[in-house]
């Protein structure tokens, strides 16, 4: 001990060198910490906010399954609902799109299978609408479609865009090429593993934990 402090007052600028140095990487640590978590929320907080218990996306052959690959049919979808144990299925569209009005326009993730929205209804986070210059009752183009403001929401993100929610038809309405069913937002406690070998799908817990 006496060494050590000794060996403090005569290399005061050394030993003030290093801990400068652990507290600056101490620093460094926390900041990308902190990044890391504000870029995965702003990837998939749409996705975290959903009420459900499992996220159900298409099987691929030695890849991992993503929502931009994957595509679910009408069977697979009834192998979920009709699956013992799932209290409810909810399908979902994802589309990276443009919402449009007459004071802007903005990229956006158009998730479809809002089952509160009409057709032809969507929901806007508020960082959107406030954009856009729009309220409730007024009219946006999502795509090659019209669509009413029904509700203004909280900012929600998916792939690092805003999230507009649609209906599944009204968003398969606004996509040119169509929205295919995405992934299914299930509900329940069943026998995951069983249904995603039945279904041909791979599923997750929605709150992130396996």
């Amino acid at each position: 001990m006496f060494l050590a402090l000794r060996d403090i007052r005569f290399a005061r600028g050394r030993f003030a060198l290093l801990g400068g140095t652990v507290a600056l990487l101490a620093l460094l640590v926390q900041l990308l910490t902190a990044l890391t978590a504000g870029l995965a929320q702003q990837s998939v907080s749409a996705l975290l906010a959903a009420d459900a218990d499992r996220v159900v996306l298409s099987a691929s052959d030695g890849e991992n399954a993503t929502f931009a690959t994957s595509r679910l049919d009408e069977s697979q979808v009834e192998a979920w609902t009709a699956a013992p144990g799932v209290d409810s299925v909810r399908a979902t569209s994802i589309t990276m799109t443009a919402a449009e009005s007459p004071a802007g326009r903005t990229p956006v993730a158009l998730v479809g299978g809002a089952s509160d929205l009409g057709a032809s209804e969507v929901r806007l986070p508020r960082t959107v609408a406030q954009e856009l210059a729009v309220n409730v009752g007024d009219e946006v183009t999502l795509g090659r479609a019209q669509a009413t403001v029904a509700a203004i929401g909280e900012n929600l993100w998916f792939s690092h865009a805003p999230v507009v929610e649609a209906s599944l038809e009204g968003a398969q309405a606004a996509a040119p090429g169509g929205a295919p069913i995405a992934a299914l937002l299930v509900r329940g406690g069943a026998d995951w593993e069983s249904i995603d070998q039945v279904a041909a799908t791979t599923s997750s817990s929605a709150s992130g934990r396996s």
